[in-house]
């Protein structure tokens, strides 16, 4: 992949995709710039949330407040292995019981969007992503 084709499909993904940035999924161009330092220049600024899961609950209440237009940077673990998703932004990320997993998207998209665990097929609980 050029550097060319792999700046496209990031602004694709950030121009269509509901703001949703994974790291591991998108493939990088071996002779282009890293994406942490591309996206690092996107957004406001940096945010980072840890969530904690316990008996299939989020630790520390339902509601997870977010800014809107920063590299949000998530440390979730977990005591069950599960998938966690973050509706809206089409995040899946693969918990393993007893291990902090780091997960990273844009806040591109104002708004409240439900955290889902896949395997379990539960909310539990809702990403509020405010520009205030």
């Amino acid at each position: 992949m050029s550097l060319r084709s792999g700046l496209i499909a990031a602004a694709f993904v950030l121009a269509f995709g509901g703001g949703l940035v994974t790291f591991q999924s998108l493939g990088r161009a071996q002779e282009g710039p890293d994406l942490d330092q591309i996206l690092g220049k996107v957004g406001r600024g940096d945010t980072t949330v840890a969530l904690t899961l316990r008996d299939g609950q989020l630790d520390g209440g339902e509601l997870v407040k977010v800014p809107y237009d920063h590299r949000l940077t998530f440390n979730v673990s977990s005591d069950v292995d599960e998938e966690l998703h973050i509706e809206g932004y089409h995040m899946f990320t693969q918990l393993r019981a007893g291990q902090t997993v780091t997960a990273h998207l844009w806040t591109g998209t104002a708004g409240a969007f439900h955290i889902r665990l896949e395997k379990s097929s539960r909310v539990i609980g809702l990403l509020d992503v405010s520009e205030e």
